[in-house]
């Protein structure tokens, strides 16, 4: 499988991805090379992995839906995705992907809607794997106790909650 793969920066933030031929957006993160789990289980899905320069009117479009979303015109990046992922992992994601701007959630909030009550530590499990945060958002969820996990950080995680409304300044 062929991908393209490009960086860009945009609210202060860094981000690579990596968009299939078809533009669709596979993953995103908030640092200067792809996530090294993520490339084992592309490897693992595909036989065969290559990655080229993205077309700058491809990134100019990521960027330009991720900008909307950091400087509040858009609540949610209106971009296509593919979710790689175990079925339970994509049950996450989704259930995730429910909770609205400016709110959170805990990890056993989404356990218990997913008709998991005690599955908290595999759900935040799962919420480190997701490929592609900000489109889901993974951030809305947090511990019981505050602010915990977030793979691209917790200044990120508070960062994007400030944003949202959902967290003091």
């Amino acid at each position: 499988m062929k991908f393209f793969k490009g960086h860009f920066s945009c609210g202060g933030l860094f981000f690579t991805a990596l968009l299939d031929r078809e533009g669709r957006l596979w993953h995103l993160n908030f640092k200067a090379f792809p996530e090294a789990s993520f490339l084992r289980r592309l490897k693992r899905h595909f036989s065969s992995v290559e990655f080229t320069a993205a077309p700058a009117s491809l990134l100019a479009s990521l960027e330009k839906e991720i900008a909307s979303y950091l400087t509040g015109r858009n609540k949610v990046p209106n971009f296509p995705y593919v979710l790689l992922g175990t079925p339970f992992e994509r049950q996450v994601w989704q259930a995730a992907s429910q909770v609205p701007y400016g709110e959170v959630r805990s990890y056993g909030w989404l356990a218990r809607t997913i008709g998991r009550p005690r599955a908290y530590r595999a759900v935040g499990q799962a919420l480190a794997r997701n490929p592609v945060p900000i489109l889901v958002p993974c951030h809305r969820i947090v511990g019981t106790r505050g602010l915990t996990g977030f793979s691209q950080g917790l200044a990120i995680k508070r960062r994007l909650l400030q944003l949202e409304g959902a967290l003091s300044q």
